[in-house]
């Protein structure tokens, strides 16, 4: 979006060491001249300069107000995405805190079982309906649910702090961006007084120019 911009350089004004009272009046024209010259020049190049520091200028309020925009965007998203997290986040810890409740009954009712006696008519080995079951399989079952349930919680956690850590940064990078104000770069007039100044010395240059004719012309 950004155009290449870079320092120009100026050139030096012409050298006047050469100019004293002994100066002919054609060196003293010629170095105006140069002068005129030299000045417009400057002119020309400083109002180039400032046109293209208007026009990055001009890109910066651009991308600003673009950034701006982007972010209460992301904010309205973010606050979004937290209040689904939350009822998410709600919805698991009650599906977890039901099946640690079922499994922390399991050994309770192992118990049970063991206490119902099979009535010989089945015609069963098994002489309670706890001798169906693997005991040590039971326990395995359990604590693997159990670390399951742990990893979901951790996951859980890690995934709330990443969350909450990207909404704390997008908050604070908002309230910096929204603090920026872009201030025009202006000249100040100086380019205008450069102008100026360049226009009376080549008037100043022609006037003399002309006055020298007029001499010139009235003594042959």
């Amino acid at each position: 979006m950004f155009e290449s911009f870079e320092s120009q350089s100026f050139p030096p004004p012409p050298d006047n060491t050469s100019i004293n009272p002994r100066t002919t009046l054609k060196s003293h024209l010629t170095h105006l001249r140069a002068r005129a010259t030299w000045a417009r020049t400057i002119a020309n190049q400083s109002q180039e300069l400032q046109n293209r520091i208007d026009t990055v200028n001009s890109d910066i309020v651009v991308l600003s107000k673009s950034t701006k925009i982007a972010l209460v965007n992301l904010g309205n998203v973010s606050r979004s995405l937290q209040r689904a997290f939350s009822d998410m986040e709600v919805l698991a810890e009650k599906k977890i805190a039901t099946r640690r409740t079922l499994l922390s009954g399991v050994s309770s009712g192992v118990k049970v079982l063991n206490s119902i006696k099979i009535h010989p008519i089945f015609g069963k080995e098994e002489q309670t309906l706890g001798e169906f079951f693997d005991n040590a399989e039971m326990n395995k079952a359990v604590e693997a649910c159990t670390r399951t349930h742990e990893d979901v919680e951790r996951r859980i956690a890690e995934l709330k702090s990443m969350m909450l850590e990207f909404i704390h940064q997008g908050e604070g990078l908002k309230q910096e961006v929204l603090a920026w104000n872009v201030d025009s770069m202006k000249d100040g007039g100086q380019i205008k007084e450069i102008s100026l100044i360049a226009d009376k010395i080549e008037r100043g240059n022609i006037l003399r120019e002309d006055t020298d004719e007029t001499t010139v012309t009235s003594h042959p």
